[in-house]
């Protein structure tokens, strides 16, 4: 995976999961969630079950390029799970393929 900076932890994780997405085409939707969400989703709605307030705000989510909803709301621990995941789920190694520097 080529180099990538981003104005943004959240920029940042977009971009990997959508490079990893082109590696592995539906790799994205083996991620596990957090204790209480998904991580991952086909719908923003299913991202924030029970908190309507979070599906309608942009701040929290974004579209990946395969279509796929990604919940950005969440601190740098979580965001490096997700990258980790979705490493595993897409056959690259995490800390040689692909390095996040914070």
């Amino acid at each position: 995976m080529q180099p990538h900076v981003g104005e943004s932890l959240r920029e940042i994780l977009v971009h990997v999961l959508d490079e990893l997405h082109k590696a592995k085409p539906g790799s994205l939707e083996r991620i596990r969630g957090g204790r209480s969400r998904p991580y991952v989703a086909r719908t923003r709605e299913a991202l924030f079950p029970g908190s309507p307030h979070l599906a309608e705000n942009d701040n929290y989510s974004r579209k990946l390029s395969c279509g796929l909803y990604l919940d950005v709301n969440n601190g740098e621990a979580a965001m490096k799970n997700i990258v980790e995941q979705a490493c595993e789920a897409a056959g690259v190694q995490f800390g040689k393929d692909v390095v996040l520097q914070f």
